[in-house]
């Protein structure tokens, strides 16, 4: 019995590794049928042949229209980056995603984005790395809130009111925006190269000027 909580640990452990590994997989494969389902697109293919291929790549027939508008979405935000990367204003940009079918709120947001790229996206591995450090930090932080509650309760600890409480939430709000640190780069958005090549251009220019 001593041994079931470090058993159930690596237990836990172990089906996460092996939920991830799956999701990991099925990502590789959507990729890669987008990036067909984009070539062919681009290539001026009829849908029903673009159908078929996807078809014979053993995708569900359900799923192949939802391909094929993800991937025309795709190449619409892929072509308004490259716009807005040789001069293309906010409004503008909303403008072309509108045209494309995208929805008023979603298309502002993400012109804005493009002109205005994401510090996170600019530098993912310092991102990355400021988000770890503030997860493990906040991981301290939560263990440390369990001191403090026992330390409270028991009077061994005795510190001030809720203690364990504020402390705990200082702690899950260093961790979730850890979290998000480290998730957004990784998340980057393929149409987002050529913006971030812009931006470093023009800071690396601004840098040269003074």
């Amino acid at each position: 019995m001593e041994y079931l909580p470090a058993i159930s640990i690596c237990g836990g452990l172990g089906i996460l590794s092996l939920i991830g590994f799956a999701f990991w997989q099925n990502g590789r494969k959507v990729k890669r049928i987008m990036n067909l389902a984009q070539d062919a697109l681009k290539s001026s293919a009829n849908s029903e042949q673009i159908k078929e291929r996807l078809l014979a790549e053993k995708m569900r027939p359900e799923n192949v229209d939802w391909i094929l508008q993800k991937a025309r979405r795709e190449i619409l935000l892929s072509e308004t980056a490259k716009k807005v990367a040789a001069g293309l204003n906010a409004n503008e940009a909303t403008q072309l995603l509108i045209s494309g079918g995208v929805d008023l709120e979603t298309a502002k947001a993400t012109a804005h984005d493009m002109v205005h790229v994401p510090w996170s996206h600019i530098h993912p591995r310092l991102s990355v790395v400021l988000g770890s450090v503030l997860m493990i930090l906040g991981s301290g932080v939560l263990i440390a809130s369990l001191i403090l509650r026992d330390g409270n309760i028991t009077g061994k600890l005795p510190t001030f009111p809720y203690a364990g409480m504020i402390t705990k939430l200082v702690g899950m709000a260093f961790f979730v925006f850890g979290l998000v640190m480290v998730v957004i780069p990784l998340r980057r958005p393929a149409y987002f190269d050529e913006l971030i090549a812009k931006a470093l251009h023009g800071s690396t220019n601004s840098a040269s000027a003074e």
